[in-house]
């Protein structure tokens, strides 16, 4: 089911942050590989400015300690164009 969902892009990462696994969907939504993505911290896909502030750290706290972390804001692809 993970990987047959491609309407979503569907990111996992570990408790630091670094992605673990990355779906089809991700790879259509933001353009890089599973392969490529794999290993890498998801700061990748943040912008500049939400990176400045830490916004990452605060969704992983977040999601430590409800168990998820909603998202509504702009992330970027692999060719730098927000979403």
């Amino acid at each position: 089911m993970f990987d047959s969902a491609v309407d979503f892009g569907i990111v996992v990462t570990d408790k630091s942050g670094i992605v673990t696994d990355w779906n089809r969907g991700a790879e259509l939504t933001m353009g890089w590989s599973a392969g490529e993505m794999v290993g890498q911290s998801a700061e990748r896909f943040f912008t500049p400015e939400d990176r400045a502030i830490g916004r990452i750290e605060t969704e992983m706290r977040t999601a430590l300690s409800d168990g998820s972390a909603a998202d509504e804001r702009w992330h970027l692809r692999k060719d730098g164009s927000r979403f």
